[in-house]
């Protein structure tokens, strides 16, 4: 069964419930006030025959002259006994109930009762009339069960034509209360079909369809942004192939260049040792270019455990490691205690490549200036510095300036700082030193606050 089937049918079972149950408390209510209206038409004679005396009842005129139409209500006395001690009407015996007994005995004020005499019902009153002795008023409810007779014919009528009804109602709810709905479900087609992420729902009001329109159009922009990041990410996986490819072969075609001239080479040991040493720096130069490959391979497929990181700590090793690699540079450090919301190992990368790069443009003797403060490691260097024109292309992969180009390298150094310092919310800038040298900058946001 279609989910607009199942509405339509809850719909109509719901009209046809409320109709009947509209209809039963109609006749009820109307059936209770038609006898609260006699039990009081029978309160207000009681009071009457009170006001001229229950004695004289043998003598009791109709009550026209008391301003109340007097239907026959029968007015009698009783006894404690039950026995009849003067009636209106003394050929019209209605029964005497147990409950007109003890009001007659003093045991109750009043008592209101409907009961059958002859052929009809009647409301009996009965109150107390003095000592050992009640007053009776029935009236016939003959009218009464006429209307409510004829009232329960137009109910069933009404009952009938809204059941009949309620289909008809049900299938015009479940239509409307389904259009939005089909219209989202036209728009999905239409996006499955053409694939075409830039469409979107209009927003109409403000009721639960309205918010599911609403997500739906924030889902397709979320879907939207990740396609585009699939395919950026996909045309850096192109470029860093193809420029990884074009990176390799010019040492691979050297490397095999200087291993065919070692098979030809004459005996000579000394041209033999100048090409091995030739050869291994190659090698040397060709797995640094790998190891830095893998790197960038892996800042772009992983996604990492954050922790609040010591950033001074991760930069004091990284100090201690680049003395020992390289011991004819100063590093002098002016660190201040800062936490960072990263990975180690990604931060630890960074910095290394921070300072390695600093020490590559420090003569020997020179003093590579290291400072953290407000989560920015600044690294500067005495270097010959870097051109203006080659500033803005320095983090870029495979990126090397006029004065790298004869120097050992991959261009892969920074691309690497800049991936991971931008992996974690940061950014890297790169200027030219008063005085001469570079400025390297890594720039990290504060770790969020607990709870937030």
């Amino acid at each position: 069964m279609s989910f607009r089937r199942r509405l339509a049918l809850l719909s109509a079972a719901a009209v046809a419930l409320i109709v009947v149950g509209s209809a039963a408390a109609v006749y009820l209510i109307v059936r209770q006030q038609l006898h609260d209206d006699v039990a009081g038409q029978l309160r207000t004679r009681a009071t009457i025959h009170a006001a001229r005396g229950f004695a004289n009842i043998r003598q009791l005129r109709p009550l026209e002259g008391a301003g109340v139409p007097e239907p026959p209500t029968l007015p009698r006395l009783i006894s404690e006994q039950g026995r009849v001690l003067a009636a209106r009407y003394p050929k019209l015996e209605y029964p005497v109930t147990p409950a007109a007994l003890e009001v007659a005995g003093g045991a109750r004020r009043s008592s209101l009762e409907d009961i059958r005499f002859g052929d009809g019902r009647f409301k009996v009153l009965t109150v107390s009339a003095g000592r050992s002795r009640a007053l009776q008023l029935a009236q016939s409810l003959a009218d009464t069960d006429d209307t409510l007779d004829r009232l329960l014919v137009v109910l069933i009528g009404v009952t009938a034509a809204g059941i009949l009804a309620a289909p008809l109602v049900g299938l015009l709810v479940a239509g409307g209360a389904l259009r939005p709905v089909r219209r989202l479900t036209r728009a999905a087609e239409d996006i499955a079909r053409a694939g075409d992420l830039e469409y979107r729902i209009e927003v109409v009001g403000r009721d639960e369809l309205a918010s599911l329109a609403a997500s739906y159009n924030a889902m397709l922009d979320r879907l939207a942004g990740l396609v585009e990041t699939v395919e950026l990410a996909r045309a850096a996986q192109r470029q860093l192939v193809a420029d990884a490819s074009h990176e390799l072969r010019t040492p691979l075609t050297s490397l095999r260049a200087n291993v065919e001239l070692l098979a030809l080479a004459p005996g000579d040991a000394s041209a033999r040792d100048e090409l091995v040493a030739d050869i291994l720096q190659q090698l040397d130069g060709l797995t640094a270019l790998v190891s830095q490959l893998i790197e960038l391979a892996r800042e772009d497929l992983r996604e990492p455990t954050r922790a609040v990181v010591a950033l001074d700590e991760v930069v004091r090793e990284s100090l201690a490691e680049m003395g020992r690699n390289y011991p004819q540079v100063e590093f002098a450090s002016e660190l201040e205690p800062t936490e960072v919301l990263g990975a180690r190992e990604s931060l630890a990368r960074a910095v290394g490549n921070l300072l390695d790069n600093a020490a590559k443009w420090s003569a020997p003797g020179g003093v590579v200036e290291v400072s953290l403060r407000e989560g920015v490691v600044r690294v500067r260097d005495h270097g010959p510095g870097i051109d203006e024109a080659d500033l803005p292309h320095v983090f870029e992969r495979f990126y090397r300036g006029v004065r790298a180009r004869d120097r050992p390298g991959s261009g892969l150094g920074l691309a690497i700082v800049a991936q991971a310092v931008t992996s974690h919310g940061g950014e890297v800038r790169a200027e030219r030193a008063e005085g001469g040298g570079t400025v390297l900058t890594a720039r990290f946001p504060p770790p969020a606050p607990a709870g937030s």
